[in-house]
C-alpha cells in the first residue's frame, strides 16, 4: 500500500523542468571548468603546490644533493614541515606525547636520527619528531636530511619503504644495554604501571628510556624486588601486578605485609578459602583478566590493589580501586608527586 501511495504522489517531469536541469548542469560544469583552468595557471606560476612538493629550505638555504644537516627545529618549523607529509603511516598519539614530554623536560638529546625529506620536499621520516616538537612548544635540535631520490632507478624498494626496516631498539633494549638494568623489560612494564597509577585519570600508553630512569630513581627498589621474585606462571605475572605490589612495597609501613601477600601469591602457599590473595590468583586465570586492552591493565592494577588493601588491612569487605590507592599513596605522597611531576 505504501509503495502504491509514493506512485500516487509521483509526477512525471515535463519538457520545461528538464530544460531548467539541462542549464543547472551545464553552468556547473563551465564553472568546474574555469575552476581547473585558474588552478593550473596558478600552478604554473608556481603559486599553488601539491603536498611534499618544492625545494626545503633548511637554515634559509636550498641546498642540491643529498644533504645532512643540524638544524634548530621550533615549533612553527615543524608545523611547516608536517604540511610536506603527504603519504605516511599513521601518526602514533602515545609516541608524540611520549617525546614532547621529554622535549619539555630537556631530555631530548641529539642523534644521528632525525628528519628526512625528498628531492621533491616530500617528508619521508620524522613525523612523530615534528609532531612532538609543534605540541611541546619548544626548539630542538635534530638532524635534518634533504634531497634523497624518492625512488631509485632499476630498485623496487622506494626511499620511504627503506625507512625504519631495521629492528626497533625497545625501551628495554636500551635500559639492558646504557643503563645495566636487569630484567629490564618487566622492570619497565612495571614502571609503566605505577607511572599510570600516580597521574591518574590522564591515560598513560608509553614511557621513554628518561622516563623509565626518574621513576626507577623513586620506585627502583620496589621494583627490583618483585622482579627478583616473579612467578613462572604467565598469568601470575602481568605488568599490572608487578607495578601495584611494587607501589606499594616501597611505603615501609606496609613493606612487611606486602612480602606476605607477594609470597603467598606467587607460591599459593597457605591460601584459605575467602582469601584474598586466592581470589586474585583464581581472577587472574580467567579469560576476563585476559584482555590487553589499556581499560582491562588498568582493571587489573585496581584488583590487584584492592586485594592488597584487603590483605594488609584484614577488611571483610573490599574497598574501592580509588580508596585503596588513597590508602597505600597517603604516607609516599612526595614519591607520588615526584613521578607526576615527571609527565606534567
Amino acid at each position: 500500500m505504501g509503495g502504491w501511495r509514493r506512485w500516487r504522489k509521483w509526477k512525471p517531469r515535463n519538457q520545461e523542468t528538464d530544460m531548467a536541469i539541462a542549464t543547472h548542469m551545464m553552468d556547473r560544469v563551465d564553472r568546474l571548468s574555469d575552476l581547473r583552468r585558474t588552478v593550473e595557471q596558478m600552478k604554473a606560476r608556481g603559486l599553488i603546490r601539491p603536498a611534499g612538493s618544492g625545494p626545503v629550505l633548511v637554515n634559509g638555504k636550498e641546498r642540491s644533493g643529498v644533504v645532512t644537516q643540524v638544524v634548530k627545529v621550533t615549533p612553527d618549523l615543524a608545523r611547516e614541515w608536517l604540511g610536506r607529509n603527504a603519504k605516511n603511516r599513521r601518526l602514533r598519539e602515545s609516541a608524540v606525547e611520549a617525546f614532547a614530554r621529554d622535549m619539555r623536560a630537556g631530555e631530548w638529546l641529539l642523534t644521528h636520527q632525525g628528519v628526512a625529506f625528498s628531492a621533491a620536499g616530500m617528508l619521508l621520516d620524522g613525523q612523530h619528531r615534528l609532531a612532538a616538537v609543534e605540541r611541546a612548544g619548544v626548539e630542538v635540535e635534530m638532524m635534518v636530511t634533504t634531497g634523497l631520490p624518492e625512488k631509485v632507478k632499476g630498485k623496487v624498494l622506494t626511499t620511504m619503504g627503506a625507512v625504519d626496516r631495521g629492528a626497533v631498539r625497545s625501551v628495554a633494549d636500551q635500559l639492558s644495554i646504557e643503563h645495566g638494568v636487569e630484567r629490564s623489560a618487566l622492570a619497565s612494564a612495571a614502571a609503566l604501571v605505577i607511572a599510570q597509577v600516580c597521574v591518574r585519570p590522564v591515560k598513560l600508553k608509553r614511557v621513554t628510556v628518561s622516563q623509565v630512569l626518574r621513576i626507577l630513581s623513586v620506585y627502583g627498589d620496589g621494583i627490583g624486588w618483585v622482579v627478583e621474585r616473579v612467578s613462572r606462571l604467565k598469568q601470575l605475572r602481568p605488568a599490572p601486578v608487578l607495578g601495584a605490589v611494587a607501589f606499594v612495597w616501597s611505603n615501609p609501613k606496609d613493606r612487611k605485609m606486602t612480602e606476605e601477600f607477594y609470597h603467598s601469591f606467587v607460591t599459593g602457599e597457605s591460601l584459605g578459602a575467602g582469601s584474598p590473595v586466592l581470589m586474585l590468583r583464581n581472577w587472574l586465570c580467567t579469560q576476563e583478566a585476559l584482555r590487553g586492552s589499556h581499560d582491562q591493565r588498568a582493571k587489573v592494577t585496581d584488583r590487584v590493589l584492592q586485594a592488597l588493601h584487603q590483605f594488609i588491612y584484614a577488611e571483610g569487605s573490599r574497598v574501592t580501586a580509588a580508596g585503596a590507592f588513597e590508602a597505600f599513596a597517603a604516607d609516599q605522597m612526595e614519591s607520588v608527586e615526584r613521578v607526576r611531576k615527571i609527565f606534567k
